[in-house]
């Protein structure tokens, strides 16, 4: 007689994150703290100084890790983690400043001046973030969906020859 098949093992979660700790350290305000500092850093206001280069790849590499671990968060296998990048995920849609702060690190990268694992950061931090809110929408249709309000055309009131 063949011998039965055991049972399968629970697979162990490998991002077994602590929800509540993961949450107090990567939320919008820190995401929005480290894209703006690392904005201030490349493009200083007029008058207050020179760009400071040198001092971008450490923000950059805490944004990528930052990043990351929403993408490992949101990919889950608990729903406790689940929920906490959904937030911030939902969170990061409607207040797109670190995405425009990266859309212009990405246009400001100069090989003179930046270097090869800056640009490879910032590119893994684009095409994850990316890659995760594509995943995020198509799972959530609820997100609401802002568009310009169009003027139609000819509608005014008071038109000569409509009166």
């Amino acid at each position: 007689a063949p011998t039965p098949l055991p049972e399968p093992e629970e697979v162990a979660d490998p991002y077994d994150y602590n929800a509540s700790a993961v949450s107090s350290l990567v939320d919008l305000a820190n995401l929005k703290w480290v894209s703006e500092m690392a904005f201030v850093k490349a493009k200083p206001a007029p008058g207050t100084g020179k760009p400071k280069y040198d001092e971008l790849p450490p923000l950059i590499a805490l944004l990528r890790e930052m990043v990351l671990t929403m993408h490992n968060l949101y990919h889950s296998h608990s729903k406790k983690n689940k929920d906490v990048a959904s937030q911030l995920l939902r969170n990061l849609v409607y207040e797109w400043d670190c995405g425009d702060t990266i859309l212009t690190l990405l246009k400001e990268y100069r090989d003179f001046r930046n270097t090869r694992a800056y640009l490879v950061d910032l590119v893994d931090i684009t095409h994850t973030l990316l890659r995760l809110l594509k995943t995020f929408s198509e799972e959530n249709h609820s997100l609401q969906r802002l568009r310009k309000r169009r003027r139609k055309r000819g509608s005014r009131k008071g038109v000569a020859g409509k009166e």
